[in-house]
């Protein structure tokens, strides 16, 4: 598209199943876009885990200069063959994720939320995410846990009676998101926007969450968005942009 500078891509369910590596035909395909646009990807997870799953893979495929939006920890980086360099951060204080997990703990015990263990709870500085099947369950089992999503929005509903002041997010197959008020992808675009000086109408947004209540929705107020089933469907429609 002539008129866009800035291709946006969401992680999970985007440009690689939960907690799996991106594939090497998406990062052959990242390398390329590089050459028309500036390319930049956002994650719900932190650093390390964007890291180990995308950039370490695709250091040496590099062209030109990355981003990495790890909403995880509200930090951004610029990687390049030299190194990685830190644009911004913003975190969680420790009472504020006390809070947090306390409540969520309360509720995985009220409600008899199996299983309850040690990485159903995760904390990633700016985000407690709350993985209701535990981070590392089944593939197939988190794939056909909640496609509906009204499972998790029960748990938000509860949830959000208790921490008026945080915002919870439905994201990933089995996960809810919790973060400062503000401080979701909605945030991420904004600073995309303040750090590079493109305009919203030059940029779009590929992701896997975009309905209501889905945690890739609040991008849609401000740029424009393409769809996508998964990360085969986001090699389809990437190939568009070459």
């Amino acid at each position: 598209m002539k008129n866009k500078k800035a291709i946006i891509c969401d992680i999970d369910g985007t440009l690689a199943y939960s907690d799996t590596e991106v594939d090497n035909q998406i990062l052959e395909i990242i390398s390329e876009l590089q050459e028309k646009y500036l390319f930049i990807t956002m994650g719900n997870g932190s650093y390390i885990n964007i890291h180990n799953r995308f950039v370490k893979k695709y250091i040496e495929k590099i062209k030109k200069e990355i981003y990495i939006f790890a909403l995880g920890r509200l930090e951004g980086y610029k990687i390049t063959k030299e190194g990685v360099i830190k644009l911004y951060s913003n975190e969680l204080s420790d009472e504020e994720k006390n809070k947090i997990i306390k409540k969520i703990s309360k509720l995985i015990k009220e409600k008899n939320i199996i299983p309850d263990t040690y990485d159903q709870i995760e904390d990633r500085g700016s985000m407690i995410v709350f993985s209701v099947l535990r981070r590392k369950a089944n593939k197939e089992l988190k794939k056909n846990f909640d496609p509906s999503k009204e499972k998790r929005k029960k748990i938000v509903n509860e949830l959000q009676k208790e921490l008026p002041e945080f915002e919870l997010k439905i994201g990933g197959t089995t996960t809810i998101d919790i973060t400062k008020k503000g401080l979701t992808k909605e945030f991420g675009i904004k600073k995309i926007k303040e750090i590079f000086d493109i305009n919203f109408e030059e940029m779009i947004y590929f992701g896997d969450d975009l309905q209501e209540g889905g945690n890739d929705h609040a991008v849609k107020k401000f740029v424009e968005v393409i769809e996508v089933k998964n990360p085969e469907d986001t090699l389809i429609k990437l190939k568009k942009f070459l």
